[in-house]
């Protein structure tokens, strides 16, 4: 499902990483959760229900 990184390639620091996360454990996990995809991911618009975040990178503007 996730491309196979090279322990050498620089991670981004807007790509998030953890203990859970696919781009390994290097940078401290966002409040948004382990992984992109997620229904707190900054890749993705956010939910019904849930609070905006225009302030965070990547994410939607408030409606």
């Amino acid at each position: 499902m996730w491309p196979t990184l090279k322990a050498e390639r620089p991670l981004s620091p807007l790509i998030p990483g953890g203990p859970l996360s696919p781009f390994g454990p290097n940078i401290p996990l966002p409040p948004w959760g382990p992984a992109p995809g997620g229904p707190r991911s900054p890749w993705l618009p956010t939910t019904p229900g849930e609070p905006c975040m225009p302030s965070t990178p990547g994410r939607p503007t408030c409606p």
